[in-house]
């Protein structure tokens, strides 16, 4: 990972970096690294981590540690992770903001799943920002420290707020009627939407019970017809892995000074995905 003055240095020197019409004949020049922490799953960057296969393009995809984020999180742009590193011979950009890195490699190579259209790329859009609404509305009690408090608050959601949201999204897949978001094919919007379902449905979310998703069958189904994608498929069986246990969450490898040592750690949440988002249980969000 680079140092906080290189990373600050690439991101002074970007800002003067005129991309062009030709930007997508130097795509294949460019080299990628996707940084985010070292969890046993991968949260808010598996959408980008599928992407970047469905592109087909050379990525390095490197993890960091609690005390390594520490170090560098005043030099990354919003302080958050996962950010994707973009490097040519022209130009350097720490690209931050993982629906924005996704719409990003959405547009690059073989796989071109966000839409040139205005209008399918706007459908993609209000998808996207629906799944980040839930997120949202999971933010409070994802901060809240008191068990019984959170607990409560997660009851009152799966009661109320989240089969509104999930009603919302499978009904967007059902008017379009081919088991997709948007048009025949898979999208940006999918593998956005394909992360909540999982994050949903892996009992991590304790009061949230798993068959919350039961309901709507549509959406239920979306992981499989994303695993017909022969780039999704191969990755999935490459980089399976276990659900994480309550130890395994970052919040917990905080707090374990052996694993952060020497230096202190903070006393309060750390911030260490995008700001209006909750990826992990019981990592604090800052939502909407």
């Amino acid at each position: 990972m680079a140092t906080n003055t290189q990373l600050l240095k690439r991101r002074r020197h970007a800002q003067h970096v005129v991309v062009d019409d030709g930007f997508q004949q130097q795509e294949q020049q460019q080299h990628l690294t996707l940084y985010y922490l070292d969890l046993p799953w991968a949260a808010r960057a598996e959408p980008l981590r599928i992407a970047l296969e469905i592109a087909g393009l050379d990525y390095e995809y490197k993890t960091l540690s609690a005390q390594e984020f520490l170090a560098i999180q005043t030099a990354l742009p919003f302080g958050q992770l996962p950010v994707l590193e973009i490097r040519h011979s022209d130009y350097q950009y720490t690209l931050a903001q993982s629906n924005t890195i996704l719409r990003y490699i959405g547009r690059l190579g073989k796989g071109q799943i966000y839409p040139k259209d205005p209008l399918l790329a706007g459908r993609c859009d209000e998808v996207m920002d629906a799944v980040q609404d839930v997120y949202s509305l999971l933010a409070p009690s994802n901060r809240e420290r008191d068990h019984a408090v959170k607990v409560s608050m997660r009851q009152a959601l799966a009661a109320n707020g989240l089969p509104k949201w999930l009603h919302f999204l499978e009904a967007k897949l059902t008017a379009n009627n081919t088991g997709y978001f948007v048009g025949s094919g898979l999208t940006v919007a999918d593998l956005m939407a394909s992360q909540l379902v999982t994050w949903l449905t892996a009992g991590l979310l304790e009061g949230i019970p798993p068959s919350i998703v039961a309901a709507f069958p549509r959406l239920c189904g979306l992981r499989a017809l994303l695993l017909q994608h022969p780039a999704v498929r191969a990755y999935a069986q490459r980089v399976a892995a276990p659900v994480p246990s309550e130890a395994a969450t970052l919040p917990s490898l905080l707090h374990q000074r052996s694993a952060c040592a020497p230096a202190p750690l903070p006393t309060s949440p750390v911030r260490c995905h995008d700001s209006d988002a909750a990826d992990l249980r019981d990592e604090s969000s800052d939502g909407e």
